[in-house]
């Protein structure tokens, strides 16, 4: 390298320990990190755990872009990682993979399990919303929040349960007008939003109401 020459940057921008890139920037940052992982202060997440949070969302009905769409990665990447999955493979996710995947946000693309919004219609029926009103407020035709009601699916795009969640903070603290959808929803043994202790928890169940995940016919 000659007097003056500029090193050109070659970190990845999911990269966080910059070992081989030799820029002025990048050496100064993996000071830094080398300093803080001294000091404690840097926590690194192993890469066998960020594979394991990655395959539990694919086993539990997420898609790869709806993945890459929560956690700001590379959609094509987590597509060829979930080809490694199905093929029987591992592979070793870098820090910034694992930490982002450990600190979901909402996904804006892909397909995500139905079964939080389901609840979530079938909790506003409980308390007196129609289908047509949830429909209207989470911005999605009335049909496709009919299906999710019946858990007739065992996914949904991400955009469709945005809207339903949406719905469901706007209406859920409040009693609606339709006592059709009451009686129907306790005909069918659906649980109200305040029974249960964190609805968008697929783990969670809702005390004394056994059957408020169950598929039905019609929603």
């Amino acid at each position: 390298m000659t007097v003056g020459e500029t090193i050109r940057c070659v970190r990845r921008s999911t990269t966080t320990w910059s070992r081989h890139c030799q820029c002025p920037d990048c050496r100064a940052s993996l000071r830094r990190m080398s300093k803080r992982a001294r000091n404690g202060a840097y926590k690194r997440i192993p890469a066998e755990q960020g594979w394991d949070t990655f395959t539990a969302l694919l086993e539990a009905g997420w898609s790869p872009a709806a993945v890459a769409s929560a956690a700001n990665l590379n959609a094509s990447r987590m597509h060829g990682a979930a080809a490694v999955w199905r093929a029987g493979g591992r592979m070793a996710f870098g820090a910034v993979t694992c930490e982002r995947l450990a600190s979901l946000g909402t996904p804006e693309r892909g397909f995500v399990p139905v079964l939080v919004p389901c609840r979530q219609v079938r909790a506003l029926a409980r308390v007196g919303w129609s289908l047509a009103s949830v429909a209207d407020v989470a911005g999605v035709a009335q049909s496709t929040v009919s299906r999710v009601r019946a858990h007739g699916m065992e996914c949904v795009l991400a955009p469709v349960a945005a809207g339903i969640d949406w719905a469901f903070t706007e209406l859920g603290g409040r009693v609606g007008s339709s006592t059709r959808s009451v009686v129907e929803a306790s005909r069918l043994g659906w649980a109200p939003p305040y029974v249960w202790g964190d609805i968008r928890d697929p783990a969670c169940v809702a005390p004394g109401f056994p059957r408020a995940d169950e598929v039905t016919r019609r929603g």
